[in-house]
């Protein structure tokens, strides 16, 4: 019988940490028929973030991968703000890795800009769902 190692994978994703916890030896057939709902997403954004830090999981079937936050800002040639997205659904904030992309396609880092300091337009709600970006803000 062919067993599903990771058959009853559970995903908990918190301000850029992804744990994976899976039991091992479970048949495919049983862990299929009791899987639960998919839980509703949910989101932190300022002053609901947790720290997730700290001593790691006491689970040997635990996996912890850091996703780093990131928003990719759509810039105009005069290099003022656009559109933004981030990977969070939430605003870009301090810490936050920024990437700016030029009308000609070019890709670059702002390793200068603190996003915690920018006035972000819109939600942010879906991630990687660009947000018009009415300010103009600039990468110093």
């Amino acid at each position: 019988m062919l067993h599903n190692h990771l058959a009853d994978t559970r995903v908990k994703v918190a301000s850029g940490l992804l744990v994976l916890v899976g039991a091992v030896g479970v048949p495919a057939w049983a862990a299929h028929a009791r899987q639960p709902a998919a839980p509703t997403p949910t989101v932190a954004c300022a002053g609901q973030l947790h720290d997730v830090s700290g001593p790691p999981v006491d689970d040997p079937t635990s996996v912890v991968v850091r996703v780093p936050e990131t928003a990719i800002v759509q810039v105009s040639r005069d290099g003022r703000f656009t559109a933004a997205m981030s990977n969070t659904g939430c605003p870009p904030r301090s810490g936050s890795e920024i990437y700016l992309v030029w009308p000609d396609g070019t890709i670059t880092e702002c390793t200068t800009l603190d996003a915690g300091t920018v006035r972000w337009a819109g939600e942010f709600l879906q991630p990687g769902e660009f947000e018009p970006q009415p300010d103009g803000a600039m990468c110093p």
